[in-house]
């Protein structure tokens, strides 16, 4: 079984060619005053291959999510099914973490989950996995704060109970007001039309009951031309709709027949149901295709930001280096995309500024945007870029460029999150080189702008 990096770095790297090496002349410069520096290295018995964005609480600890963590026997014997983790800041000033949960897969628990996690109200912590429990196609768990310092963990969902509601959640959750989690999962739904057999995937919502359990509806189901595979956090706007990407389908005329990815609506219509509306399907070319693992987050005049992991107009990436686009009403009821970056890949040039961004964009307080890529940059293993506004143009700001392999690299699955006294927090799948991990195992990092 490859590890979680193998199979990313095959996966991008099996779709895009380097064509040729030249200096790329970029508005891309890169920014003097960013520090950046490992917090702390992963080495497999204490997880491997993080995954999605970290959660702060009020205290400024971090909470997040690895696929892997080696050593483990059973189900998930060698990679190990993964687990669920705490970063606190020690006396001395350093970070330390501590294990709330690991995952050991079989009938009874979930393994190897794709995605971070959430906080509700009440301090409780929820995610997804997306192997593993009762019919062995993922779950959703809970952890609870304990009076003692502690956590109680339970699993809340199975998935596989019937095929149309949905197998193999892969995105983070979002929580409403009244406690509800809202989720995708990339195969499941109705079976037929363009995805065949293995389904486009649904979006769902889990509803907890007062004796504690908790209740499945689909809201929506996938065909193909309407999307295929969410596997992105979705957001709520003001008036409870739900916005979200699909990674693949929407407009079959484009890559390949399957179709770039798309970016859609969900609306509650006040009769327990939900209304679809795709807006905007990439195609690929100049605009971007495959938005992946990053969804759309809201700008404070209700434009839509995100990155697509390949599309625009690139010489160095067959297939594009990925752009970010913003999506803006446009008065008649539909919208517009705009893309504001497009990325160049890597030349081994400062002029680099970077590659297949894949996970979700960041704003500060000013308005400018942060994010990182997973590969390109000056030595191909990904850069954090910050975006900043100016007169209707966009200028990019390379903060760090990662390089020396185990040396920490390869922000893949995993976005950028504010934390204490401002710095920017995220992870990366290279990492410490020691432990138990066949390769890399990942880090977590801080930057400070």
């Amino acid at each position: 079984m490859k590890s979680g990096k193998t199979i990313a770095k095959t996966f991008f790297y099996g779709v895009r060619t380097i064509l040729t090496l030249i200096l790329i002349a970029a508005a891309t410069s890169a920014s003097a005053g960013a520090t950046y520096k490992v917090i702390h290295d992963f080495n497999g018995t204490n997880g491997s291959f993080p995954v999605g964005n970290l959660v702060a609480d009020s205290a400024g600890n971090f909470y997040g999510a690895t696929s892997e963590d080696y050593g483990e026997t059973g189900d998930c014997a060698g990679l190990g099914c993964g687990n669920v983790f705490k970063l606190y800041q020690t006396s001395s000033g350093g970070w330390a973490s501590t294990n709330l949960h690991t995952f050991r897969g079989g009938t009874k628990d979930g393994s190897s989950p794709q995605a971070g996690l959430v906080f509700d109200g009440a301090g409780n912590l929820y995610g997804t996995t997306w192997q593993g429990g009762l019919y062995g196609v993922g779950t959703v768990f809970e952890l609870s704060p304990t009076s003692g310092g502690g956590w109680d963990y339970q699993v809340i969902y199975n998935f596989g109970t019937s095929y149309p509601e949905g197998e193999g959640p892969q995105s983070e959750l979002v929580v409403d007001s009244a406690g509800n989690l809202y989720g995708s999962t990339i195969s499941g739904g109705n079976i037929g039309g363009y995805c065949n057999n293995l389904s486009c995937g649904v979006i769902y919502e889990l509803s907890p009951s007062s004796s504690g359990t908790w209740t499945e509806r689909v809201l929506y189901s996938f065909n193909g031309d309407d999307g295929a595979w969410p596997r992105a956090a979705m957001v709520f706007d003001a008036a409870s709709n739900l916005y979200g990407i699909t990674t693949y389908g929407g407009n079959l005329s484009y890559c390949g027949g399957g179709g770039c990815g798309t970016v859609f609506e969900l609306s509650p219509n006040g009769s327990a149901s939900w209304i679809h509306s795709t807006l905007y399907a990439f195609t690929g070319k100049s605009d971007g295709s495959y938005p992946w693992y990053a969804g759309v987050i809201f700008d404070s005049a209700g434009n839509l930001y995100g990155t697509t992991g390949a599309g625009g107009h690139d010489t160095q990436c067959n297939g594009g280096c990925g752009v970010v686009y913003e999506l803006s009403p446009n008065g008649g009821g539909g919208w517009a995309e705009t893309v504001i970056h497009g990325f160049t890949g890597s030349d081994g040039t400062p002029a680099a500024g970077g590659g297949w961004p894949v996970y979700n964009l960041t704003f500060d307080a000013s308005g400018n945007l942060y994010g990182a890529t997973y590969l390109g940059g000056q030595d191909d293993e990904g850069v954090i870029y910050k975006l900043t506004p100016s007169a209707g143009a966009w200028t990019e700001s390379v903060l760090h460029y990662f390089s020396g392999g185990s040396a920490s690299g390869y922000p893949f699955q995993s976005g950028l999150t504010f934390g204490p006294g401002g710095n920017l927090y995220g992870m990366t799948i290279g990492g410490s080189s020691t432990g138990d991990c066949t390769s890399d195992c990942g880090a977590v990092f801080q930057v400070t702008p």
